[in-house]
């Protein structure tokens, strides 16, 4: 039986402990699991695996841009592969030269973002059926239906777990929505 350690300290004899920058926080984790496949805290990404046999692992970390000017400045990836996950920022309807596109249509920026939500993922090499989670951002929960019918066209199939929140606002008045989504890519078991 697997247990969350108290004060980051490692109780259990069969397990892979993950330090991450907090530790009261570290996450204990069974060693009969797949280590590649287990959801590890955002903090240890980058960070070094130990277990308790010493041997320690360093996961791969891919980003991957779109192109938009403040992924530079403000220091964000519009994705990350860590192993087989992968985060896709919150993605609005701002192309290239961070040009708003489909101003006040909620249903085209939204088509818009999952197209753009779609080339990260094939980047980290996934696509659309490996999406798990979805977050939308919406400045007028109103346009629910015309933003959630842009949605459910491309995941009515696939159904990933989904959450849409109304906010006061997003970073540039004429964004109407904004989308993060989390996707696994499955692995071969004994792969």
């Amino acid at each position: 039986m697997c247990s969350i350690p108290a004060n980051g300290q490692h109780s259990k004899e069969n397990g892979i402990l993950v330090w991450g920058h907090f530790r009261p926080f570290a996450w204990f984790l069974c060693r009969s699991w797949n280590a590649e496949r287990l959801l590890i805290p955002w903090w240890s990404f980058g960070r070094t695996l130990k277990t308790n046999s010493g041997s320690a692992s360093k996961m791969d970390r891919q980003l991957i841009s779109s192109g938009t000017p403040w992924e530079t400045s403000v220091g964000y990836s519009r994705a990350v592969r860590i192993g087989d996950f992968i985060f896709v920022s919150g993605t609005t309807a701002s192309d290239k030269d961070g040009q708003t596109v489909s101003i006040g249509d909620a249903y085209g920026q939204t088509q818009f973002i999952l197209c753009k939500i779609e080339s990260a993922l094939k980047e980290a090499g996934a696509d659309m059926s490996h999406v798990v989670r979805t977050r939308l951002f919406v400045t007028n929960i109103d346009h629910w239906e015309e933003i959630g019918k842009a949605h459910g066209e491309v995941f009515a199939s696939i159904r990933p777990s989904a959450t849409m929140v109304e906010v006061s606002r997003l970073i540039n008045p004429d964004h109407l929505v904004e989308i993060e989504v989390d996707a696994v890519i499955p692995t071969t078991v004994g792969a």
